[in-house]
């Protein structure tokens, strides 16, 4: 959990930077537009290992895909 929150804050700050570069020469609009999907897709790669980790499922419980292949 906190690499996943570190990976947030650090996505913030270059945002930011990246924002605050772009604002003065382009207008807000113009500097949001590249600079969000920038850091949209930078922080998505690093997170996904955290965010989408295999959860080992309680003693005594059941996934759907084994009551899938039961049925």
């Amino acid at each position: 959990m906190l690499r996943f929150a570190a990976v947030g804050a650090v996505n913030t700050v270059a945002y930011v930077l990246l924002y605050t570069a772009l604002r003065p020469p382009a207008g807000p609009q113009a500097a949001d537009a590249p600079a969000l999907p920038a850091c949209a897709l930078a922080g998505t790669s690093p997170g996904r290992p955290t965010a989408s980790a295999r959860r080992v499922p309680a003693q005594g419980s059941e996934t759907l895909t084994a009551r899938a292949r039961r049925s």
